[in-house]
């Protein structure tokens, strides 16, 4: 027996929907998707986009984590730095121009090289691991319509590590001042990339009023940056937690 009229399906009310979620579904999966890297520096104008997400273009922030795909359009005069973590390859870009993200290194559309520095894969795998709820490039909702934007990662969903003491959490502290002494004589002013990666062995141990010192000398050169203002209230937040000290085994170690 045929359904009446008034309970059947039009195909056209179907198709649509069964769009819409395969739309959600790609864009959850890419959501999910592992950072392949990040912005350490950054100058001018900027915006990126993903054409899984077909999303409306947005303003690059620094620090934000880099899914293979991203697609950034760097204005002139703006200067564009990308460290990919597995393969430490670290590069600075000049506009205009327009690249694609790739597993371990930047494609340039119409040709065209970066200035490249390698870094130690250690040193790499330091800043990706670092416990700090940096932004992330993501897809966001608005209503209905999805928009891209760089999303922070939730400050509840960051674990915060708390404060180690002993000897072993001393020297590496202190051969991570070293190497960022070095590193710094070296990068370029607008590179953050030595400060990430000291940032990322002081979350590693809780050292959350160190924290707050580097963060406030890198606001001193960028007081307008979102993320380093988000960052810096995470440290205080956490800097006001007991858990912020070392425990009395822990002075022992």
């Amino acid at each position: 027996m045929n359904a009446p009229k008034s309970e059947r399906v039009s195909p056209k009310c179907i198709i649509p929907a069964v769009l819409v979620l395969i739309s959600l579904w790609a864009a959850a999966a890419l959501a999910t998707a592992p950072d392949v890297g990040m912005i350490t520096g950054l100058k001018g104008a900027v915006t990126y986009w993903n054409e899984a997400e077909k999303g409306q273009p947005a303003a690059v922030q620094a620090f934000m984590k880099v899914r293979q795909g991203d697609r950034f359009k760097l204005a002139a005069h703006a200067v564009l730095n990308v460290l990919y973590f597995n393969t430490g390859r670290q590069e600075t870009w000049q506009g205009p121009r327009r690249l694609t993200a790739g597993p371990g290194a930047s494609e340039a559309e119409g040709g065209g090289q970066p200035k490249v520095e390698m870094v130690s894969a250690k040193l790499a795998g330091k800043i990706k691991a670092a416990p700090l709820p940096l932004p992330r490039s993501n897809l966001q909702f608005s209503g209905g319509i999805r928009t891209m934007g760089a999303q922070a990662q939730s400050p509840e969903a960051t674990p915060a590590p708390q404060a180690v003491s002993g000897q072993k959490a001393k020297q590496e502290i202190a051969q991570a001042r070293k190497v960022y002494r070095e590193w710094r004589q070296k990068a370029e002013p607008e590179d953050f990339t030595p400060e990430m990666y000291l940032l990322s062995v002081l979350a590693e141990y809780g050292r959350y009023r160190e924290m707050d010192q580097v963060i406030t000398e890198m606001r001193g050169q960028n007081p307008a940056d979102a993320a380093l203002k988000q960052l810096q209230l995470w440290v205080r937040t956490q800097m006001a937690q007991p858990s912020s000290q070392p425990s009395s085994r822990e002075r022992q170690d």
